[in-house]
């Protein structure tokens, strides 16, 4: 299991935080792989730390693939993700499909974050956690209100 570490806008964090969007769809950034952790950043106004989820399958395909995809029902998109994808023809685009999720309770904000490691940005995409998120990464998986199927008991 990679830790991945992705900033959503608050409208779309919702979306799938209630389950009426199961995909987020990203142009392709680096390997995403079933059973990755998500920790979620939500980004202003929001700015924090308040999700986390667990990647169910993370196929990379073409952007008209994976408009299809959602066409026919494959992926459970969102209510603009067609907007996305046809302003992204020509790309690689990776569907993470959503699995188990959770609230992180209470969120982390940015702000919290900064107070432990002052010069941390979160991703414009999303990246795989390093060195620099490790404050992060124990912090969320002390406040998850439930156990995820992608977290290994420790």
């Amino acid at each position: 299991m990679a830790v991945i570490i992705m900033s959503i806008k608050p409208e779309y964090e919702e979306e799938i935080m209630r389950g009426d969007k199961g995909v987020e769809l990203r142009v392709y950034g680096g390997r995403i792989e079933p059973g990755d952790f998500v920790i979620v950043y939500t980004t202003k106004p929001v700015g924090a730390v308040r999700s986390v989820f667990c990647v169910e399958d993370a196929p990379v395909m073409s952007a008209r693939d994976a408009l299809e995809g959602i066409t026919n029902g494959r992926f459970k998109g969102g209510a603009t993700d067609d907007v996305y994808l046809g302003e992204r023809i020509g790309k690689r685009i990776v569907v993470v499909v959503v699995g188990d999720k959770a609230r992180v309770e209470p969120p982390i904000t940015l702000e919290e974050i900064r107070e432990v490691a002052p010069k941390w940005m979160p991703p414009i995409n999303y990246r795989r956690a390093g060195q620099r998120d490790e404050w992060l990464v124990n912090e969320v998986l002390k406040r998850l209100g439930k156990r995820l199927s992608c977290v290994e008991e420790s």
